[in-house]
């Protein structure tokens, strides 16, 4: 019997053929598998809270924070505004995240009429917030005194108190409904020097503790 080369051929070819089938379809599944991608890290983002009030009088003081979310570094804000050297000053002016820090407002109204108040973050000084803020001539204040003033006077600037000792009064009344601190603006009228009929004693009460 002449065996079948033909066919011991053929079947070596297709053995091979299977082989390199196989080896291809194991390259392929190889280069398949799924990568979990890198999620980008959140940017640090800066707001202010509370920010300042929109309209402020000339030498005003109130009290602004700033909250920055994203920081690993927790690197806080520092405090700046424009225009430089005529828009009031800052204490302190850097803080963490959610500490106040007290704003004083420019002794006299700058070019504009307006200043800004920014924080910038620490850890990316490219992540701020700011918000502008009115300057008025007017001082601001909750209550004012005046040697011409009277003491039946509602204690405005137009119309001031005539003592210290009734602004002390007025001040009491209103502590328990104030979150921040209390001015009262004591005016010359041309004279520096306030003179005292009655001794004036300051308490707890005085205090808003």
């Amino acid at each position: 019997m002449i065996p079948n080369r033909t066919g011991a051929f053929f079947q070596k070819s297709c053995l091979l053929l299977v082989t390199l089938s196989l080896l291809i379809l194991a390259g392929c599944a190889g280069g398949t598998k799924s990568s979990t991608p890198n999620t980008p890290s959140a940017s640090i983002s800066v707001a202010l809270q509370p920010a300042p009030p929109g309209t402020m009088g000339v030498t005003a003081v109130t009290e602004v924070g700033a909250q920055v979310t994203n920081d690993s570094a927790n690197g806080g804000v520092t405090w700046s505004c424009s225009p430089s050297g005529s828009c009031g000053s800052f204490s302190p002016t850097s803080t963490s995240s959610g500490q106040k820090t007290q704003y004083t407002a420019p002794s006299s109204v700058p070019s504009g009429s307006s200043v800004t108040v920014t924080a910038t973050s620490v850890t990316d000084t490219t992540k701020t917030a700011s918000t502008k803020v009115t300057i008025t001539p007017t001082p601001s204040a909750n209550f004012f005194v005046s040697p011409s003033g009277s003491d039946s006077n509602p204690g405005t600037f137009k119309a001031p108190f005539a003592t210290i000792a009734k602004a002390q009064q007025a001040v009491q009344a209103i502590l328990p409904n104030q979150a921040n601190s209390i001015v009262v603006m004591v005016r010359g009228n041309g004279g520096g020097t306030y003179y005292l009929t009655n001794q004036l004693t300051f308490t707890s009460a005085d205090s808003g503790t």
